[in-house]
């Protein structure tokens, strides 16, 4: 019964990464409209 715990503990990490992994793809095609929320604070670009 704990390997099985254990391989849904995992599949539940896995499943987080991919889908962080997922919104840094789509986030990475709109840059201007969205701040990128994955690296923490937002750098203004100096003008």
């Amino acid at each position: 019964a704990s390997i099985t715990r254990r391989i849904i503990e995992l599949q539940d990490v896995l499943i987080r990464l991919a889908k962080d992994k997922t919104d840094q793809l789509y986030l990475a095609q709109f840059p201007s409209i969205l701040p990128d929320v994955h690296k923490g604070v937002r750098v203004r670009k100096a003008s």
